[in-house]
């Protein structure tokens, strides 16, 4: 495969749900430019010990030999089968009998015998043997296989370097790549000689930028001429000025940086070099010895190879050393940082693949969120059409420059940027120098309502969560917008929260002061209330929405923000914010297709939360409707089992409406409360105010709890039955069919929470033997112990589980 025939390769994983496939095989697809083949390769490993002959063969039933996009097939690996009449070899096994009739089953070619008949793959001193094999479903043009017996790598199996020119193929178009995303060299801004020349640089190439904006937005302030199409032309292009003249000066100033792997050659010196090159002479010797001298040269090579042992583990042992005494004298947020990376790290998350490439991958991915966004759960009789709204005049602009400034000051690092590139340390120096340009070019944007469209595309990451990793809808769509945009959004948050409909009080998520824990005590709390009035326990009803921030319905989320008193000049900045974006999604370096939301905000976005809990603000009380009328005078109980209600008696208003509180939302976490005929109508409610505003709620994913008793009763959302539970995991916390938080399964989940992490910190080295004790404290409080205590401040364990 001649290099400089090919344009790029793309070595690309593939993930396949068959048990057998995922447990023995690694699935490759090699994707060259289109003038040349593509072609599926299967990595196999078949265990003598673990494997039965017959388990093997049917692993190997079990492999997709070929696809409609692959010109070729090849399979390689250790097999551990011994088939003489293919190979030269002279010992024989059952498992090689079996395999050569499968490989003549499937007419498979078979290149150990076509290139390298007699050729051992796996050498001792005692004996060779040939398990290790490469095989095709097509014919190879001028194969070539190399096995590198001259070489001992501290391995009994030999190299083998298969090699083959490839057949033009019939297609025409080229899978196109978008560059990698654009890098500096950042931690140079450590040394202050070049922090300085990037301030100094900074200042004196943003000037002009900062001069133009000054000038354009007093002429717009004095012309009043807010609806101009030139405004939006100008606008656009003072955005690709600013982001290039930070390109141009941090290529200049600190240089760019190709990214990639790093490489670790702080491991590999001159010592183990030499090491490494005496054992391979030794082996050399042994290979070309005869006779009686064989022996001693055999000898020599496996102490010059034991040499080459020891001293990777004292490098190995030194190099760990020094990095524990690193993570002894770093600061703590760095230290935790480092052992959270690492963590991360071990624990392996599927990505999302296709069979066909990174770029099928990202384009498959992309038609379905397109599918998902494009309103086709929409009401479209109570949607409003989306208007740009009159200016008020009278309306202050609310962003200040000491904002921006707190806000750059405030971002998180060491955070992806969106598709400008640009992040949180390439601000901080120059905060002074950025924060007044910003803070016009926000001005100009706010008074035009209209911002640039670099900052309304976002580049969407996919996430998985559970499921099958080859299923879309398993993967949760994270945005990735400019960093502009997010200093936006945080600046006017407050102003939007201001302005914007109260939230109802059974919605806790995204609300400060309101965490899990209080909300699964509130629901506690409810159910021991509902217990007193009605003399049975409450029938819960645990709903899970249709991804919440997939379906969301930008209208109504607008139309709800409207009918307050926000002003029109807000609400259409908004509306231009969340309604005129577009999404390519980002996979491998390969990019989709582009495409707008009808329905939907960004996941990821600071104003989304928000704009979430103001979409479902109308539930509750719908949900509520005239009850709270005849709960007006209620007089609750305050028995010592409360822990909520002498609290809440401080306010009288509250605590009238506390008994008719039927719902309680944490972001898309929503749990009913009532008698079975009670919840039965709630569901009725719940699924007529899913059609009203364009989502749909889960049936399969939902679960009712009540007492076992109970369990003929059914309930239905859309026809379909809701399973049945005596418990469920609310907000990580279970909860049981007397609506009472269950401390002992909680410890339980807890334990096995904490042992896992505690599992994985040992396995990166942090145990006595490692790091100090005092450290390992540290990272016990700050990794483990939270995972622990989680819910034990509002649970009573009893005795035994104290």
């Amino acid at each position: 495969m001649p290099p400089q025939q090919l344009l790029y390769n793309i070595l690309y994983n593939m993930q396949y749900t068959i048990t057998l496939l995922k447990t023995f095989i690694r699935i490759f697809m090699l994707h060259e430019t289109a003038l040349y083949a593509n072609t599926l390769i299967h990595c196999v490993y078949l265990s003598p010990d673990t494997i039965s002959d017959d388990f093997a063969i049917e692993i190997l039933d079990s492999l997709p030999l070929y696809h409609p996009q692959a010109q070729n097939t090849i399979l390689c690996g250790d097999l551990n089968a011994r088939i003489p009449s293919l190979t030269g070899n002279h010992a024989s096994n059952t498992r090689g009998s079996k395999l050569q009739k499968w490989i003549e089953s499937n007419s498979l070619f078979f290149w150990n015998k076509e290139c390298a008949y007699g050729k051992p793959t796996f050498i001792r001193h005692n004996g060779s043997s040939i398990i290790d094999f490469f095989l095709s479903t097509s014919y190879c043009t001028n194969p070539k296989l190399q096995i590198r017996d001259d070489l001992s790598l501290g391995s009994d199996h030999k190299i083998l370097n298969f090699s083959y020119s490839l057949q033009p193929s019939s297609a025409t178009t080229t899978a196109n790549l978008t560059p990698r995303r654009h890098l500096w060299r950042l931690s140079k801004l450590k040394n202050t000689l070049f922090y300085n020349k990037y301030k100094e640089s900074m200042s004196n190439n943003l000037q002009p930028i900062k001069d133009d904006l000054q000038n354009y937005l007093t002429n717009l302030q004095e012309t009043k001429t807010t609806s101009d199409p030139q405004h939006q032309t100008y606008i656009e292009h003072i955005t690709t000025t600013l982001t290039d003249t930070l390109y141009s000066t941090m290529d200049s100033t600190i240089g760019a940086t190709p990214g990639g792997q790093k490489r670790r050659d702080e491991f590999w010196n001159a010592e183990l070099q030499r090491l490494v090159d005496l054992r391979e002479r030794a082996y050399k010797k042994w290979k070309k010895a005869i006779g009686i001298d064989k022996l001693p040269q055999w000898l020599r090579h496996q102490e010059a190879a034991a040499r080459v042992r020891r001293a990777l583990n004292k490098c190995r042992k030194e190099m760990w050393r020094i990095f524990c005494d690193k993570l002894e004298k770093d600061d703590y947020s760095k230290t935790t940082a480092t052992i959270k990376r690492i963590r991360q790290r071990r624990t392996i998350q599927p990505t999302y693949s296709h069979i066909d490439g990174p770029v099928a991958a990202a384009n498959t991915m992309a038609q379905h969120l397109e599918k998902v966004y494009n309103g086709h759960l929409l009401n479209h009789q109570h949607s409003h059409p989306s208007h740009r709204l009159a200016v008020n005049k009278d309306y202050e602009f609310p962003i200040t420059e000491e904002c921006i400034t707190t806000t750059i000051q405030n971002l998180p690092r060491k955070k992806a940027p969106g598709n400008d590139h640009i992040r949180s340390e390439m601000l901080k120096p120059i905060i002074e120098i950025i924060a007044p340009i910003l803070h016009y070019l926000f001005h100009i944007c706010w008074l035009t309502t209209y911002t640039p469209s670099s900052w309304r595309v976002a580049q969407v990451t996919p996430i998985y969560k559970k499921g099958a990793p080859d299923n879309p809808a398993n993967f949760r769509p994270i945005s990735l917008t400019s960093i502009f945009r997010k200093i936006l959004e945080y600046c006017i948050k407050p102003e939007v929260e201001t302005h914007s409909p109260k939230l109802d009080i059974a919605q806790g998520g995204f609300r400060p002061a309101r965490s899990t824990l209080q909300q699964a005590l509130c629901l506690q709390e409810l159910s021991r209330i509902h217990k007193d009035q009605h003399g049975n326990f409450a029938t819960l009803a645990f709903l899970d929405v249709t991804p919440a921030y997939y379906e969301t319905v930008n209208r109504e989320v607008i139309w709800e923000m409207i009918k307050s008193t926000m002003p029109p000049i807000l609400s259409s900045f908004l509306k231009h914010l969340f309604n005129d974006v577009s999404i390519e999604v980002i996979i491998s370096n390969a990019t989709s297709h582009r495409f707008s939301l009808t329905t939907g905000v960004l996941q990821g976005s600071i104003l989304s939360p928000f704009l979430y809990s103001l979409y479902i603000n109308s539930l509750p009380s719908i949900l509520r409707n005239k009850e709270s009328l005849q709960h007006n005078n209620t007089q609750l109980s305050t028995a010592p089992r409360s822990i909520v209600t002498p609290l809440l008696n401080i306010d009288n208003t509250q605590t009238a409406l506390l008994p008719s509180i039927n719902c309680l939302l944490y972001a898309d976490d929503v749990v009913l409360i009532g008698t079975p005929e009670k919840i039965k109508d709630l569901l009725l409610q719940c699924e007529e105010h899913s059609y009203q505003l364009g989502y749909r709620w889960n049936p399969a994913k939902s679960v009712i709890v009540e007492h076992p008793q109970s369990l003929s009763t059914t309930y239905q959302l859309y026809n379909s039955t809701i399973p049945k539970a005596t418990f469920f995991i609310y907000l990580g916390i279970p909860v049981n069919y007397k609506g009472q938080l269950d401390g002992k399964q909680l410890i339980a989940r807890n334990a096995t929470s904490a042992e896992k992490a505690m599992r994985i910190l040992s396995s990166i080295g942090i145990s006595p033997t490692g790091v100090s004790k005092i450290l390992s404290v540290r990272l016990y409080t700050q990794f483990i112990r939270p995972k622990l205590e989680y819910g034990l401040a509002i649970t009573t364990p009893n005795k035994q589980q104290q």
